[in-house]
């Protein structure tokens, strides 16, 4: 991501730089450059991920693709924050100068050069204002796009509701690799594929109101097809869910959440995808997803609520014929005899592959006495997945069982008890078990995950319809 403004840091925290940025304007740094000529910007800033990823001592910038690029040593770039808080641009009408924010008028010169006119002075003068061709309907519309808008307005159309049409565009989508992380490579030696190819795919949907138009879902999801090794072939990964609670009416703003995430699962098993994997976490009050900024009074899903809205939408896709089953990855791994970690899906941005390089790299720091002691002191699924690992690499063995003791804690943290009376109250396992009880009735939620092969769907359904499966991990 390019940063456009950014702050540089004096006191060397590397931990809080985000950004590195050279400014062109800098007397000290422009004797530096060979030539100013294609630099009409004073700055140019890359974040740390992609200015590290660039192997060269330099790097290449311009202003204009038609003109030769500048090359700026590495060095001369400075490392930043980008915190700082851009003050409010202001416009005035060129009619009556009133004095307006920039953003709350919606003014954008690129769309209307000519001057900026107030909705005041248009009303009073009876002023015709130049059409805005840049608006969501204008975007360029795919066959997921077009099943997904169908269905949402099908959806309000048959719930009486007028309040304005949804709009629903695949605003980026692009071939990518998720590269194997190193840890695995090394502890796989030429058995692991050096990554798995798929399509990144952001979804946004858009509703029309009081004649503007505004962004309030959007999804990142990617794509594994039949092309793609095994274990992630057949499999969409939803990475990023994010929202704004502009959708009107209320009544019916999570209902065309469901109706959108339903829609893309119908689509991905229309395309051969077999399972979906979907996180299931709550949002933190200080990280924002997609959209860069909530609204302060939009409220943050608990852990519980987050649970339940999951379920109701996969039950809704499995009473459709969509979905067979759902089941947290612990479960998912034992139904499928998940035998080598090598057998996970493996994603890009995920869980899984990060906990897989820290249990490589735990497990090459313990001593190999620890090792057998764990081995003791194993599960009998643990016990009985060893036994039949006996042919394979020791350290494989060792490595599946630190994976296996990691899912479990993990399960027995998904696991909340929560008031039926009281919002928001919720226990875990050992202090729902320590006496007295609580005074109000407490039920158990488990976070869950999906699953569906084949054979499953011809003893569920017994029918012939593919069906896609989503994994809440």
């Amino acid at each position: 991501m390019i940063e456009s403004h950014s702050q540089s840091l004096t006191n060397g925290d590397m931990k809080a730089a985000t950004t590195g940025q050279i400014d062109t304007s800098s007397k000290q740094l422009l004797k530096h450059l060979p030539s100013r000529f294609n630099l009409s910007s004073g700055k140019y800033t890359l974040c740390v991920k992609c200015f590290n990823s660039i192997e060269s001592e330099s790097i290449f910038v311009g202003d204009d693709p038609t003109q030769a690029l500048v090359e700026i040593p590495k060095k001369l770039f400075l490392l930043a924050k980008n915190d700082i808080q851009e003050p409010e641009i202001m416009i005035d009408c060129i009619i009556c100068t009133r004095r307006w924010h920039q953003i709350c008028a919606l003014r954008l010169d690129q769309i209307w050069p000519e001057g900026f006119i107030c909705n005041t002075c248009i009303r009073e003068y009876n002023i015709k204002r130049k059409e805005n061709r840049y608006i969501a309907q204008q975007l360029t519309v795919t066959d997921l796009s077009s099943r997904l808008e169908e269905r949402v307005n099908k959806f309000l159309f048959d719930k009486d509701c007028h309040e304005g049409r949804v709009t629903i565009r695949v605003l980026a989508s692009c071939d990518k690799i998720c590269k194997v992380k190193s840890q695995l490579k090394i502890f796989y030696r030429n058995q692991v594929v050096d990554g798995y190819p798929y399509r990144k795919k952001a979804i946004f949907a858009f509703q029309e109101i009081e004649g503007v138009d505004i962004v309030f879902f959007g999804i990142y999801v990617q794509e594994y097809d039949e092309r793609c090794p095994a274990p992630n072939t057949h499999r969409v990964y939803i990475s990023y869910l994010d929202t704004v609670h502009f959708f009107r009416p209320k009544l019916y703003r999570q209902d065309v959440y469901h109706e959108i995430l339903i829609g893309y699962l119908d689509y991905a098993k229309q395309h051969g995808y077999m399972y979906a994997h979907l996180w299931a976490c709550p949002t933190r009050e200080d990280f924002d997803y997609i959209f860069h900024c909530h609204p302060p009074e939009q409220r943050l899903p608990k852990l519980k609520h987050l649970r339940d809205w999951c379920r109701k939408m996969l039950d809704r896709a499995i009473a459709e014929h969509i979905a067979i089953d759902y089941k947290n990855i612990m479960q998912d791994c034992l139904d499928n005899q998940v035998y080598t970690v090598l057998d996970i899906p493996y994603f890009d941005d995920d869980l899984w592959p990060i906990i897989i390089e820290d249990s490589i790299e735990k497990l090459n720091q313990e001593d190999p006495t620890e090792i057998s002691g764990k081995r003791k002191s194993a599960n009998t699924y643990e016990k009985k997945l060893l036994k039949k690992m006996a042919n394979q690499m020791s350290n494989c063995t060792d490595l599946l069982s630190i994976i296996f003791s990691t899912m479990e804690k993990r399960k027995e943290f998904d696991i909340r008890y929560y008031c039926t009376v009281c919002d928001d109250f919720d226990l875990c396992k050992k202090c729902y078990n320590v006496e007295p009880k609580y005074e109000h009735k407490m039920e158990c939620s488990v976070l869950l995950t999906v699953d569906m092969s084949q054979d499953n769907e011809q003893n569920l359904l017994n029918s012939n319809d593919k069906s896609i499966a989503s994994t809440l991990l």
